[in-house]
């Protein structure tokens, strides 16, 4: 399965896309304290947009600070990566849809890297499409330690956020710029 085929979104950006057909598998991230989606004392997830129709689906519940993933969190989506086909499209959401999706977005990636592309390719390939993520580092903590990639996923991770930050002040910058052009023609005619 191709990176492209996973799609990280925020809760509200699920909710709406689930029922478009060309998603077949979602991966849903949930705080334990309090929004969750399982009721007190257990029993099937409540939420309304798994109710339209039947996908492959994967509930995890943890927040970025209150509690931390574990690995079992990892070894799930391992696992759940282990039922998607390879055109399965699969939406992968949290609440604001930046660390903890996009962090099992490129463990699930990992996990289904059939097509041989780096770990800096990956992690690339969602940090273009998807600019704003930021992916929780005890997750890419786990993926590394559970791939066994004695800190690479870590160091990739933080090289494309530090490239992805110079690129956006080098616009900024390159914005202010241009503006002070404007207004330095602005006076010139005056």
């Amino acid at each position: 399965m191709n990176p492209t085929n996973i799609h990280i979104m925020n809760r509200a950006d699920a909710e709406r896309a689930i029922n478009d057909e060309r998603y077949t598998a979602c991966i849903s991230i949930h705080n334990p304290f309090g929004g969750g989606m399982y009721p007190k004392g257990g029993g099937e997830p409540r939420s309304p947009i798994w109710t339209a129709r039947p996908i492959k689906f994967l509930p995890l519940d943890f927040e970025d600070d209150l509690t931390d993933p574990r690995m079992i969190d990892i070894e799930r989506t391992i696992t759940f990566a282990k039922t998607l086909l390879p055109d399965d499209q699969v939406i992968v959401h949290c609440y604001q849809g930046r660390s903890r999706s996009s962090a099992i977005a490129i463990v699930l990636a990992l996990a289904l890297n059939d097509s041989a592309l780096t770990l800096e390719q990956i992690v690339a390939s969602f940090k273009e499409r998807f600019p704003n993520i930021s992916p929780n580092r005890a997750i890419v903590g786990f993926a590394d330690e559970y791939f066994e990639l004695d800190g690479k996923l870590i160091e990739v991770v933080e090289t494309v956020e530090a490239e992805a930050r110079l690129k956006q002040s080098e616009e900024f910058w390159k914005s202010i710029d241009d503006r002070l052009d404007d207004v330095q023609s602005q006076l010139d005619a005056i």
